[in-house]
């Protein structure tokens, strides 16, 4: 099967992020998980040891640049590849899968609450993560889709729309990197001491 438009591929993403986080919803329940020993997190314990924890932010920002830009390097190199499309239905679908399984095991354990959390451990960085996602599906589909403006068999030349697209889509990263680090604890440290009342 090949998708040979712009629209196919967008409801091809759109599925697998969809059923990724069907998937990831369920997941707590079929395995059980809703009795699990992984709640230390959300005992009184574990939330309050969080607040207290001291965290090295440099070290934590160069892991989260490094593996983020590997998997941006991988996906955007898997374009000129005839399996790309499917890597980024399954990387889309994984990425689903993830945010739904943490949702439903915040929910599970502390209920509205939980939900609260869960935002607070993806926001702001997934809005800088959403625009270098819109970017770097752009680049993709700049390779994918067919063009007109070269002759075939010829290497297209990066325009300079692609540069422009290329660059923006690594100051996202980086932006959703240090939101991250710097924001994304940080929130998380506050809704812990509104949640136990410390």
């Amino acid at each position: 099967m090949k998708i040979k438009t712009r629209q196919g591929i967008y409801l091809c993403l759109a599925a697998a992020l969809l059923f990724g986080i069907l998937a990831g919803v369920a997941l707590p329940e079929v395995f059980r998980m809703r009795e699990g020993t992984y709640a230390g997190f959300f005992s009184l314990y574990g939330m309050k040891k969080m607040q207290e924890m001291e965290v090295l932010l440099l070290p934590i920002f160069g892991y989260l640049l490094s593996s983020r830009l590997r998997t941006l390097l991988f996906l955007w190199m898997s374009s000129y590849t005839p399996l790309g499309l499917w890597l980024h239905v399954f990387f889309t679908g994984w990425l689903g899968c993830s945010g739904g399984m943490l949702l439903s095991l915040f929910a599970l354990r502390q209920d509205v609450q939980g939900i609260g959390l869960f935002f607070c451990c993806t926001l702001p960085q997934w809005i800088f993560y959403g625009l270098q996602w819109k970017k770097e599906l752009q680049l993709f589909l700049s390779h994918t889709l067919p063009r007109e403006d070269f002759s075939a068999g010829a290497f297209p030349y990066p325009s300079r729309r692609a540069k422009i697209d290329w660059i923006a889509m690594v100051l996202y990263c980086i932006s959703g990197c240090a939101a991250e680090t710097f924001l994304g604890l940080w929130s998380v440290k506050i809704f812990l001491k509104i949640l136990t009342g410390a």
